[in-house]
């Protein structure tokens, strides 16, 4: 009796906790993002709160993942996407200099964290691959030549079409070596700014 007790409670355990991670993404995705050239992401704030020295309550920054970014670009919608997570020592420069550029447009960015807290990546090989279809022109190769999601990776999508990308923060800058600089703030911000006049 006990058992059946057990396994019965288990069971439902188990439905609520898949109810509950599908709530997250709604199976229309229309009335959630990119409806008016301002918002990409499920609407929600996005939790930067593991980015270091990172001023939350100001963030610009929506929830949004993999699947979303790639449902944008397939329905045709215009968006600026951030894939990053809050370990790279290159996010954690590169967002408060995008977040900034972002205020100035009142522009919110959709926020594809790319790893968990172990560090293991989030979206699948597929979605990769899926990614790489869109998005290769602005990406880099690996030493074997083949396309890797580096971050910080920032994304322009107009109508469906990938049309600015940038990844990391700037050419000399080894954020584990050191911050950047204000010059190199600069240059970064210049990158973002040319990026954000692109969906206009």
């Amino acid at each position: 009796m006990k058992k059946a007790f057990l396994c019965v409670l288990l069971i439902l355990l188990c439905g609520c906790s898949t109810s509950t991670s599908n709530s997250k993404q709604p199976e229309d995705h229309n009335a959630a993002y990119c409806d008016d050239s301002k918002g990409c992401g499920f609407g929600e704030k996005a939790d930067m709160s593991g980015y270091e020295n990172f001023d939350t309550k100001n963030s610009m920054f929506e929830e949004s993942d993999m699947a979303h970014l790639l449902t944008a670009i397939k329905e045709k919608k215009s968006g600026i996407f951030y894939l990053g997570y809050p370990k790279c020592p290159w996010c954690i420069e590169a967002i408060p200099v995008l977040n900034d550029i972002a205020k100035k447009h009142n522009q919110s960015i959709a926020y594809v964290r790319t790893r968990d807290d172990d560090s293991e990546l989030i979206y699948t090989p597929d979605q990769k691959k899926e990614l790489i279809s869109y998005a290769s022109t602005y990406m880099n190769q690996d030493d074997e030549g083949e396309y890797q999601i580096y971050v910080p990776f920032v994304l322009v999508i107009k109508d469906g079409k990938v049309v600015a990308g940038h990844v990391g923060t700037v050419d000399g800058h080894d954020a584990h070596e050191r911050k950047m600089n204000e010059q190199e703030k600069k240059d970064l911000q210049s990158i973002y700014e040319d990026m954000f006049q692109k969906l206009k």
